[in-house]
């Protein structure tokens, strides 16, 4: 009974004198993180948010940490230069705390968790749940545009044949560009996939690859990805008939070889002594008091109308003398006739190029 008692208190004292020995340490750590847990809510992929964690020392004694560590680190890590943090301050007195800050970086879309782990030199352990969710950027549409305002598809004639409807999104989706009547029926859809921009040429066709009435139409785009949709705002675009000018131009060119006097009464008073070919032109001679003409003829399409008239006239060995041009028409057939000659004596004339140019205005439907 004494030595066992005796057994006992000497084990007592053992005890004792080991805690008087080592008076800064302790074999288990008692302490928790606060929060105990935290959820960083929604945060957009290719963003961050961090929040501290503060773990607190309740032991009673100082705490070695040998260890920190989160066990999703594609998604969660430990901010570096907290400045106060555990694994910079291992040693941890008792009532005291140190700060972890823990950031929320998420790699994909979807809900995630992980764990945050303060290990001790006695291999005991504290622990924070840590969850967060990962979605995507807000997917917007950053400009449409519409032109012309007007346009004319229902006659193909190359003047405002077709609309123009460009859009921009923030990043590539998929989706349709649309086109709506004025009462609301869907008239044609232009799809499109995985595009960050895209533009449409509408020529008035609807989605049965008939021609649409005269009247407003107005477009948008509508894009989407998993999660996430946008739709723009409508622009307006006028399907237009009626009627426009046309206007064409043309020339018309005589080498001067159409004669309608060439040696009438040659060698006689008022007669033309003869006429002869140079290159691309004629030679044109008078002889004693004569005068001669010669007297082109045009003839112009329908509704033409003559702008310009223009020619080439020199003198040969002799001066060309009193020399002159008139034109008229009937209808569709114009002349010009050239006259010259003198009561003095000969007038040699060489008459080159000359030709008409003619302008023609339709009003067009359109």
């Amino acid at each position: 009974m004494t030595s066992g008692g005796t057994r006992l208190f000497g084990t007592l004292v053992v005890g004792a004198i080991a805690l008087l020995a080592f008076p800064g340490s302790a074999f288990a750590a008692d302490g928790a993180f606060d929060p105990t847990s935290f959820d960083f809510g929604n945060v957009v992929i290719g963003h961050s948010m961090s929040t501290p964690l503060t773990f607190t020392n309740t032991s009673g004694a100082d705490v070695t940490v040998t260890g920190i560590a989160i066990d999703d680190p594609a998604d969660f890590s430990l901010a570096p230069g907290s400045g106060t943090s555990c694994d910079t301050s291992p040693t941890i007195p008792d009532q005291a705390t140190c700060v972890e800050q823990v950031v929320f970086d998420p790699a994909s879309y979807g809900a995630k968790s992980a764990t945050l782990t303060i290990t001790f030199s006695d291999t005991t352990t504290a622990t924070a749940a840590i969850t967060g969710y990962g979605v995507h950027p807000v997917l917007h549409i950053t400009s449409t545009t519409l032109s012309p305002k007007v346009f004319y598809p229902l006659v193909r004639d190359g003047f405002r044949d077709f609309a123009a409807y460009r859009f921009t999104l923030n990043e590539a989706a998929s989706g349709a560009v649309q086109i709506f009547n004025r009462k609301g029926k869907l008239t044609r859809s232009f799809p499109f996939a995985n595009r960050d921009h895209f533009a449409v040429a509408w020529g008035g066709v609807n989605r049965f690859g008939s021609r649409v009435k005269p009247g407003f139409y107005r477009f948008r785009v509508t894009a989407h990805l998993p999660g996430r949709r946008a739709v723009s705002g409508f622009r307006r675009e006028q399907v237009k008939t009626g009627f426009r000018l046309r206007t064409t131009v043309g020339t018309k060119t005589k080498r001067g070889i159409d004669w309608s006097a060439r040696s009438s009464k040659a060698y006689s008073l008022g007669g033309s002594c003869n006429w002869g070919r140079l290159p691309n032109a004629e030679l044109l001679t008078t002889c004693l008091a004569a005068h001669a003409s010669v007297t082109y003829r045009f003839v112009l399409p329908r509704g033409a109308r003559v702008t310009l008239f223009s020619h080439v006239v020199r003198p040969g060995i002799a001066p060309c003398r009193h020399k002159v041009w008139t034109t008229g028409h009937t209808g569709r057939i114009h002349r010009a006739t050239f006259t010259h000659g003198s009561v003095n004596g000969f007038s040699q004339c060489d008459i080159g190029g000359l030709s008409m140019r003619y302008r023609i205005t339709r009003k067009i439907r359109i």
